[in-house]
């Protein structure tokens, strides 16, 4: 029997693109408009302490943790700082591995010094060069969302936290 040790939260319901291929926004899946805009803190603690029970009766000491959306840079850095807290707090035999799956359009340097200190790292989503990117990955104007995108990875491989085979798409 094998244990699950990655988990998937969708900390935050709405996003900043509007990406013609979304199953939730543009493929008739509207309950996003039911759910609240943010995950709650207290749904936070309740998964970390419902996790804390799984990993102890399961042996587990090491779990990944993915922030994701919508787009979860919608919610505040504060925001973040929270969660991390909670299950560092509510678990803290167990080794973490936070990683966070973006579109990178708002990261900036504040972004990345914060994740850096909280130790999360960073998936991007791109859709190859330019020329498809901004086919496909729009804001909700109709302008592309590439440039943006391939700013915040340049300016993230300073801060190590990226992961490599995303530079073939912008260099």
């Amino acid at each position: 029997m094998y244990s699950v040790t990655s988990y998937v939260l969708k900390i935050v319901s709405r996003c900043n693109l509007n990406c013609s291929y979304c199953y939730m926004y543009n493929m008739g899946d509207q309950t996003y408009l039911k759910q609240p805009k943010f995950m709650s803190l207290e749904t936070v603690q309740a998964f970390a302490d419902t996790l804390k029970s799984y990993c102890n009766n399961a042996g587990i000491d090491f779990v990944q943790i993915i922030f994701h959306g919508g787009e979860p840079l919608l919610a505040k850095p504060s925001y973040f700082e929270e969660c991390v807290a909670i299950f560092r707090n509510t678990i803290p035999e167990i080794e973490y591995v936070f990683t966070i799956q973006t579109n990178g359009v708002t990261l900036d340097k504040n972004w990345y010094e914060l994740l850096l200190k909280l130790k999360i790292s960073i998936g991007i989503s791109i859709d190859g060069p330019k020329k498809y990117h901004d086919e496909y990955r729009i804001f909700h104007n109709g302008k592309g969302s590439y440039d943006l995108v391939a700013k915040a990875i340049q300016l993230g491989k300073k801060y190590n936290l990226l992961i490599t085979l995303l530079e073939t798409f912008i260099t």
